[in-house]
């Protein structure tokens, strides 16, 4: 049996973990200029249940990649020297 360990880099921001950022519910909703609770929604209305829904929950924080916002219909922008996920 073979076991892969990634580094998770956390920050106040939310975490980073196989070169993809991963941003709280606050923190993504204002990259994309809209209102938390209207992430929020949108992450609920987005599956049925929290394992087919666009995005990520751990324990009771929600998390984005950029990738998830785009899923959402949200283009990010990125500043100077950001990557595809940061």
């Amino acid at each position: 049996m073979t076991q892969t360990t990634e580094r998770v880099a956390v920050t106040t921001d939310g975490f980073k973990t196989g070169g993809t950022t991963y941003r709280r519910l606050e923190v993504a909703a204002a990259r994309i200029g809209i209102h938390p609770q209207s992430l929020q929604r949108l992450w609920r209305n987005s599956g049925a249940d929290a394992t087919d829904r666009i995005g990520l929950k751990l324990g009771r924080q929600l998390f984005f990649a950029d990738t998830h916002l785009h899923l959402l219909g949200y283009p990010v922008k990125h500043k100077e020297g950001e990557g595809e996920g940061e």
